[in-house]
C-alpha cells in the first residue's frame, strides 16, 4: 500500500508541526557541545575576516566600501557568518531515511513526514542562529565596537531572515528528496552550500561584485537569503524589505511547488508492507 502519510487538514498539520518544534527544542541541549565547537569556530573566522577587511580598507584609503564602515563590515560579515552557521543539513537527513526505508514509517505518522522533518528544522535553526549571533555580535563588538541598528531595520532583517529559513528549508529538502534516483546526494548539497555562499554574499557584500556576477547573484534567492537580512540591519530604514520579500516570496513559491512535485512522485515509489 502507497501512502502519503497526508492525514487531516492545514490546522491538523500545524499543530503537528507546532508539536515537533517544542519536543526538538527540548531537545536541543543534548547539542551544547556542537554549539560550543561552532562557537569557537566562529570566533576564529571573525578574528580574521575583521583584520582582512581592515587592511582592505586601509589599502584603499578609504572610510566606506558598498556604503558601509568598517565597523558596519564586520557587523555585516557577523549577520552573514549567522545565517551560514545555523544552517541544518536536512537534506543528510532525508537521505538517510530514504534509503535505510526510515521515510516509510515516518509517513504513517499523524501530519505527514515533511511536516515532521519541518517542526524539526525549525527547532534546531532557532537555537543555532540565536546562539551564533550572539557570539558572533559579542566578537564583533570587541572587534570593532557597537553599531547603530534602527529598530524597523532590525525587525525588516528578522522577517527576511525567518523567509530565508523556510526557503533553505524547502531547497534542502528538495535535494534530500533525490535520494530516490541519486544513490548520494552529499555531493549535490555541498555544491549548493558553496554556491549559495559565493553568490550570496557571505563574505563580500554582492554590491563589490564585478558586474556579471553581480547580475546573476540578484537573479538566484541566494543574495536575499544571506545579503538581504544582514544588509536590512545595517539600512538606515526598511526601505528593501519589499523588494527582497518579493524575491524570497516568489522563489519559495516556485521551489515549494516543484518539490511538492518531487515529493508526490517520490512517494509512488514507496511501499508500505503490512497495511
Amino acid at each position: 500500500m502507497t501512502t502519503d502519510g497526508r492525514r487531516g487538514g492545514a490546522w491538523h498539520r500545524v499543530r503537528v508541526f507546532w508539536a515537533h518544534l517544542k519536543v526538538n527544542l527540548r531537545d536541543q541541549g543534548a547539542y551544547l557541545g556542537e554549539l560550543a565547537i561552532g562557537g569557537g569556530i566562529l570566533v576564529v573566522f571573525l578574528c580574521i575576516l575583521g583584520s582582512l577587511w581592515q587592511a582592505t580598507y586601509r589599502a584603499q584609503n578609504t572610510e566606506t566600501l558598498a556604503g558601509l564602515t568598517w565597523p558596519q563590515m564586520v557587523w555585516y560579515v557577523t549577520f552573514t557568518e549567522a545565517m551560514v552557521m545555523s544552517r541544518v543539513n536536512v537534506a543528510r537527513r532525508i537521505d538517510e531515511d530514504v534509503r535505510t526505508g526510515d521515510l516509510a514509517y515516518g509517513l504513517l505518522r499523524p501530519g505527514g513526514y515533511l511536516t515532521a522533518r519541518l517542526g524539526a528544522y525549525v527547532a534546531e535553526r532557532l537555537v543555532r542562529f540565536g546562539f551564533t549571533l550572539s557570539v558572533g555580535a559579542l566578537v564583533a563588538m570587541l572587534i570593532a565596537g557597537p553599531i547603530t541598528v534602527e529598530p524597523t531595520a532590525g525587525i525588516a532583517a528578522l522577517v527576511v531572515a525567518a523567509g530565508a529559513f523556510l526557503l533553505e528549508f524547502i531547497l534542502v529538502a528538495g535535494i534530500g528528496l533525490g535520494a530516490f534516483w541519486l544513490e548520494d546526494t552529499s555531493g549535490v548539497y555541498f555544491v549548493y552550500t558553496r554556491v549559495s555562499m559565493l553568490l550570496g554574499g557571505l563574505l563580500i557584500p554582492i554590491e563589490l561584485f564585478p558586474d556579471t556576477i553581480r547580475s546573476v547573484a540578484r537573479a538566484l534567492p541566494f543574495a536575499p537569503m544571506i545579503h538581504g537580512p544582514a544588509r536590512l540591519a545595517l539600512s538606515p530604514d526598511a526601505s528593501g524589505l519589499g523588494a527582497t520579500m518579493a524575491t524570497l516570496t516568489t522563489a519559495t513559491v516556485v521551489t515549494g511547488a516543484l518539490v511538492a512535485l518531487t515529493y508526490r512522485v517520490a512517494l509512488t515509489r514507496v511501499t508500505v508492507q503490512g497495511g
